[in-house]
């Protein structure tokens, strides 16, 4: 649960910081024209797929597949948790956006004018939500490499919106918090559903059934190095794609420290937000 409302308070800030500090609002602008620096005509439809792969059918399916794979190792209280993560993390942005953007209006950066309902950003949102619903969903010695996976899709659709601008930087950090603050709230709903009404032992037979069939042999009993690892990994796979997109920069502006800053914290902060839900799920 603190894990949750220090999420939940840091989502307030990516909105409330660039809204009404001057010094925010410059620092969000400079970092969103080193992204757009970065376009280049020739991969703009990469950038484009990227930006669409988590649009609603793409994410309702990933979802569903998700929530199956729960079911099939016999943990329905998970499969529930992630089907719950997956409608309210979206639904929650679309339900902010209006409310924020009545506050904040237009931003207009350089040539490009940002809607004021842009905060927080759904597609930060979505490709957040499913690479942490993956990971709840997978026996434990795959998630490692789902999480990777997870968080190079994660940043991979977030470098393409900013590229495109389609958002700015602060909207994209605001996904990222709101997808883990649903996150970390269905878990902490799961530990005390578990300790009011402890799973019968017929349902915890079949679990154990089910995770020999699909995974019999562990890696080990030690989350913490595993979600540690796990980290390291999304976060060296996130840096080495921003340091390749650094190289296409065609814009001055895209060197600038402010861009960096927000290039490797959005790199970075998937991966953490995986790290964070692997510790505090341990199913």
């Amino acid at each position: 649960m603190l894990g949750a409302l220090a999420c939940l308070l840091a989502l307030a800030a990516t909105a409330a910081i660039p809204m009404l500090s001057a010094v925010g609002h410059v620092h969000d602008a400079a970092a969103l024209q080193g992204f757009t620096g970065l376009f280049d005509p020739r991969l703009a439809w990469l950038a484009n797929l990227a930006g669409h792969s988590v649009d609603l059918a793409p994410y309702a399916a990933t979802a569903v597949v998700a929530v199956a794979v729960a079911t099939w190792r016999g943990r329905p209280r998970v499969a529930l948790a992630i089907a719950a993560i997956a409608v309210l993390a979206p639904a929650t942005s679309e339900l902010l956006k209006p409310l924020v953007g009545h506050f904040r209006g237009p931003q207009e950066v350089g040539d490009h004018v940002i809607p004021s309902a842009s905060w927080p950003s759904g597609h930060a949102t979505a490709a957040m939500t499913l690479a942490l619903v993956a990971v709840m969903s997978v026996p434990r010695q795959l998630r490692l490499l789902v999480g990777a996976l997870g968080v190079a899709l994660t940043v991979a659709v977030s470098y393409s919106i900013l590229i495109l601008a389609w958002h700015l930087p602060s909207d994209v950090l605001g996904g990222f918090l709101l997808a883990a603050t649903w996150a970390l709230l269905a878990i902490a709903s799961l530990r005390a559903a578990d300790a009011r009404w402890p799973a019968r032992s017929g349902r915890r037979a079949a679990a154990r059934m089910s995770r020999a069939l699909a995974a019999p042999r562990r890696w080990g009993r030690r989350p913490l190095a595993l979600a540690g690892i796990a980290a390291a990994l999304g976060a060296t796979l996130a840096l080495a794609l921003a340091l390749a997109l650094s190289h296409l920069q065609h814009d001055a502006q895209a060197t600038s420290a402010t861009f960096y800053a927000s290039a490797l914290t959005i790199a970075a902060l998937p991966a953490i937000l995986s790290a964070v839900l692997a510790l505090a799920f341990r199913r």
